[in-house]
């Protein structure tokens, strides 16, 4: 079965990545940016049960004083704001060594059933009034993702 976790920071606490990226974007000439959220997201393709993904995610994939994760469901963002989201993935083929990573603290943890694979990835929440998908598509060329060796999807929220 696949699972897709999306791992994001609990309310209150420093998005770091997201500040980083917010700035970034103004640098870039647009303002219509108000705030992003950066969130983790794993897919794994495994023979677990729930209660073992769910160990997995609780003693691997997440700081529980500062995340707060999810399975097979999105981690909850402002939807009632403007947003476009942008999802930002290794290309087949790549090495990507966190999901190989995750592979082998499954086994170190003794989490016992066949992982197939795991895809690590980063979806940004791009909140602002009347952002285009045009203006998201050149964030995403331009900071978001390293066209060498990853791909992004972008998909709009709630516009205004």
């Amino acid at each position: 079965m696949i699972y897709r976790i999306e791992v994001g920071y609990k309310k209150n606490i420093l998005d770091a990545l997201g500040e980083s990226v917010n700035k970034d974007i103004h640098d870039l000439g647009i303002k219509k940016v108000s705030k992003v959220k950066s969130v983790q997201i794993y897919k794994i393709d495994a023979d677990l049960n729930f209660a073992q993904v769910d160990e997995l995610c609780r003693k691997l994939l997440i700081d529980p004083i500062t995340q707060e994760y999810l399975v097979n469901q999105p981690v909850e963002h402002e939807a009632a704001l403007p947003h476009i989201l942008v999802e930002v993935w290794f290309k087949k083929g790549v090495t990507d060594a966190v999901g190989d990573t995750v592979i082998t603290g499954a086994r170190d943890l003794n989490i016992q059933g066949a992982i197939n694979s795991v895809h690590t990835g980063t979806k940004y929440v791009l909140y602002g009034q009347k952002l285009t998908t045009q203006q998201a598509e050149t964030i995403a060329r331009k900071l978001l993702a390293n066209a060498i060796v990853q791909d992004y999807n972008i998909n709009q929220g709630k516009l205004a």
